[in-house]
């Protein structure tokens, strides 16, 4: 039963979506509404922004029961809450093709991930100072010095690629960023990239996904916001989509998982 369920999952069309844009600028809600398609359900929140309780007041009833929470940011020891998502990664290795298993993993936002993921190379490079007795002023407060960043982005990628590479199991992948400036390493003009530790790592990071969506906020004429998605890129903000044929260059945050998922069906027909 389970390989049949396997089978079904992986011959359907995955998705492995990396969005990044401004705070409130809908990316938490744009793949929660994901849930609205029995394509993505149940999808799974791996929460490190803790932003759930915004979250859940703004959904309605019949879609948060197909979205299960997991809150993972720190509040205890650093380096926890990083323990916690690999854990869960490697139960998710296990649980594909299982009927109790998600279809859709949601990682809410690599950011935040990244920041616990330094707070946890800061605290074992504290405990290893303490116990050889070096450079005890150091750590005090625990600061990142130079060397920390190094480790931390060995370990973003090292989760990028066991996450997306879940797709081989059968399971949609959707991880939001934060946004930051960033200078073209060849032309030196500013545009922005996924706020994530180092100047090579964020240019790296789209190449794990096959969608790449910057969402965007719009003011219109009466005053109210549109919530878009730019999956087009132009100078200075990356993009891309591998739907470019049914979706728009910048295209409604309330329809776009609509087009998709119509496409998708006509084309299992």
């Amino acid at each position: 039963m389970a390989t049949q369920t396997l089978s079904k999952f992986v011959s359907s069309p995955l998705i492995t979506l990396l969005l990044y844009g401004k705070t409130g600028t809908g990316k938490t809600t744009l793949g929660a509404k994901a849930a609205q398609f029995d394509e993505f359900v149940p999808l799974e929140f791996i929460d490190f922004d803790l932003r759930l309780e915004g979250l859940v007041e703004s959904l309605p009833p019949t879609l948060l029961e197909r979205i299960r929470f997991q809150s993972y940011r720190d509040t205890t020891t650093p380096g926890e809450s990083f323990d916690r998502a690999f854990a869960r990664l490697r139960e998710l290795e296990d649980l594909a093709g299982k009927p109790d298993a998600p279809r859709t993993i949601f990682l809410d936002s690599l950011t935040f991930f990244d920041k616990a993921s330094l707070d946890m190379v800061v605290y074992l490079d504290a405990q290893k100072g303490y116990k050889e007795g070096s450079n005890k002023e150091r750590y005090g407060p625990l600061i990142a010095a130079q060397d920390d960043y190094g480790p931390t982005m060995q370990h973003i990628e090292r989760f990028v690629q066991r996450l997306t590479g879940l797709k081989q199991k059968g399971y949609n992948i959707f991880v939001s960023a934060h946004e930051k400036d960033k200078a073209d390493p060849i032309t030196g003009r500013m545009g922005i990239s996924a706020d994530v530790t180092g100047k090579k790592l964020p240019n790296r990071l789209p190449g794990y996904f096959n969608e790449y969506w910057h969402t965007e906020l719009q003011m219109v004429t009466n005053g109210s916001t549109s919530y878009l998605v730019r999956t087009k890129g132009v100078e200075g903000v990356d993009s891309r989509t591998t739907f470019s044929s049914i979706i728009n260059p910048v295209e409604s945050q309330d329809h776009i998982w609509n087009k998709i998922i119509t496409h998708l069906r006509k084309k299992k027909q």
